[in-house]
């Protein structure tokens, strides 16, 4: 590398971590992003993980595909630099440190594991992708991180002989494989995106025994994990020609048949008083509505759409369901200083009911608009009676929900 690439790089990098300081700064999130992390960011030469992107592409706000499918799907890629940051932030890796990576990407991740946990620590990546794992082993040699190990395999089964302090997983797991909570050691974090019905939220867990308890809980999601446990999201339309598709969990008792049609019925809006200003994040509406037993995702095409009330998330909306009714969230532009009023549309015989219930969580919500649930993890044989708050059931796993 040439005295004018290097420094091009290192400008590009510099560069990287402001726009992602200002992202972080622009959403309003909390806890700050880690300083050690960032430091690491602008260190570890990104662009040599992904070396067929050009030089800016390399350092742009945006995922880096680096394995694609015949039909063009995203197989793998480095992630995001805001995603990497914030869920580093969340892994809060010290050094001297045993750090286990699930989904090995390109590499990337792995060389800021490695810097974080000093030459007294241990990062280990695994991935199912032997193309994948190739790349990752290259790059990291290329870089200058040839102490990472990489190995090839199911990163939901437990490695022999092994425990560790920290588990990061890149890719999106529905449920959580009791290997993690078995070699994580005691008071040792776990830091995973989680698909809670039909959305994907980033969660910090520590563990306590046999649980996991949750310590920060934020936007984001992966490309979904594969394997045992992972294929519990179930879908359908609802809609002539699929203009409208609901999304639920195989835990929950929903009949799709029942609510074919349901948006064509005279709509009922329900506002909830609350009120947000542009570019301020609602989503925190959709945990609030974790405890209801009735909590679906609905995508709406365009032409279904309200032209006063539109859904309040473009891609997927929480929406509540109850036999043949259902509500979901809306919103609508006010102008002046109130911005956005938050509120609620339900279609069929309980529809009214279910967008007041709706409403009443946009309330709650609005009085602590920065308070997180408490996702608790337990193993799947934990009788009720031991969980605490709304229980979402998994096949490996019983989450219980509290605020």
């Amino acid at each position: 590398m040439n005295r004018e690439h290097a420094i091009d790089d290192a400008v590009l990098r510099s560069t990287m971590v402001n726009k992602v300081v200002d992202w972080w700064r622009d959403t309003g999130g909390r806890p700050g992003l880690n300083q050690r992390v960032l430091s690491a960011m602008r260190v570890v030469p990104r662009h040599v993980f992904v070396p067929h992107a050009d030089l800016t592409d390399a350092y742009a706000p945006g995922i880096v595909a680096i394995k694609h499918s015949t039909d063009r799907r995203v197989l793998s890629c480095a992630s995001a630099p805001s995603i990497v940051a914030l869920m580093l932030s969340q892994l809060d890796v010290r050094p001297g440190q045993r750090v286990l990576e699930v989904g090995a990407g390109s590499g990337y991740q792995a060389a800021l594991l490695d810097d974080l946990s000093g030459i007294s620590g241990r990062v280990t990546t695994v991935d199912v992708d032997q193309d994948v794992v190739g790349m990752a082993c290259w790059s990291l040699e290329v870089a200058g991180y040839p102490d990472v190990e990489v190995i090839c395999g199911n990163g939901a089964a437990a490695l022999p002989a092994r425990e560790w302090d920290r588990i990061i997983v890149a890719v999106g797991p529905w449920d959580l494989p009791a290997a993690w909570r078995v070699q994580l050691v005691d008071g040792g974090r776990l830091v995973t995106p989680l698909r809670l019905r039909g959305s994907s939220r980033l969660v910090a867990f520590t563990r306590h025994g046999s649980t996991l308890t949750s310590t920060d809980v934020q936007m984001g999601g992966f490309v979904p994990m594969t394997g045992p446990g992972q294929h519990g999201e179930r879908s359908a339309p609802i809609h002539e020609q699929d203009a409208a598709v609901l999304f639920w969990d195989s835990d929950q008792d929903v009949d799709p048949d029942m609510l074919t049609g349901v948006l064509a019925k005279a709509p009922c809006k329900v506002w909830s008083g609350a009120y947000v200003a542009n570019k301020e994040s609602y989503d925190g509406v959709w945990l609030r509505m974790l405890t209801e037993p009735g909590l679906t995702a609905l995508e709406i095409r365009p032409e279904l759409h309200d032209p006063d009330a539109r859904p309040a998330i473009g891609w997927r909306n929480p929406a509540l369901v109850a036999e043949n009714a259902i509500a979901y969230l809306t919103v609508a532009r006010l102008g002046g200083p109130k911005g956005w009023e938050l509120g609620a549309i339900g279609h069929g015989p309980r529809g009214s009911l279910l967008a007041d219930r709706i409403c009443r969580h946009i309330r709650e919500w609005s009085g602590q608009r920065a308070a997180p649930p408490t996702i608790t993890a337990y193993p799947a044989d934990t009788p009720t009676s031991m969980i605490d708050g709304h229980v979402i059931d998994k096949p490996l796993t019983r989450l219980g929900i509290t605020y």
